[in-house]
């Protein structure tokens, strides 16, 4: 995906197309975040998203993701910068909703061209993170704006559901059903397994 990213302002794939890949996404997210014990990815981002000759797209790089158990918090700070949530950067503990977050991140980048936060160094770009100080460009898509306000919520239990961005106009537009991807996956078939050896 990080390739359809524009980076000299020219858009490479329209608005109905990010919507597509943005929705294929949070259908892979969705099964995660439904499976027993959930399980949060952590590590959201374009260079981590594969996209085939029919525009799909695939969730890859399960390399920071981990299990959680409901009511659970992890406190490690893991995955890139710019998509992380405000929770994991204050390491107030965290849960599968860092990854709702990063979805505002990227469907920002996707719209933009441009990161959501600026700074000319890390730290200031965790301390625009954690103020919700967001780089709004002139001429942001206004469904998109939206969006991306409901999703980039700085306490994560104001965080607006998987569901609930499909729901939203900037999908329905193009997808009246959108959340028809949405599908609980059937745990009867997955055996134990371990995500990680570090359980932070």
């Amino acid at each position: 995906l990080f390739s359809y990213i524009p980076n000299d302002g020219k858009p490479k794939i329209n608005t109905q197309q990010i919507a597509s890949i943005i929705k294929d996404v949070i259908s892979a997210i969705y099964d995660m975040h439904n499976m027993t014990p959930p399980i949060m990815h952590r590590d959201i981002k374009p260079e981590n998203i594969l996209i085939n000759l029919n525009m799909q797209a695939k969730l890859t790089d399960f390399g920071w993701s981990n299990y959680i158990q409901p009511g659970e918090k992890r406190n490690s700070i893991c995955g890139t910068p710019i998509y992380l949530a405000p929770e994991m950067i204050a390491r107030v503990g965290h849960d599968e909703k860092v990854d709702i977050w990063s979805m505002g991140v990227l469907l920002f980048e996707l719209l933009t061209g441009d990161q959501a936060w600026a700074g000319d160094d890390i730290e200031t770009v965790k301390y625009n993170i954690c103020n919700r100080r967001i780089s709004w460009s002139d001429d942001m898509n206004v469904l998109g704006a939206d969006l991306i306000s409901k999703i980039l919520q700085v306490n994560p239990e104001e965080r607006i559901s998987l569901k609930d961005i499909l729901d939203h106009p900037f999908f329905t537009q193009y997808f009246p059903d959108a959340t028809s991807c949405l599908k609980k996956p059937d745990n009867a078939k997955y055996k134990t397994f371990v995500i990680s050896k570090d359980r932070s």
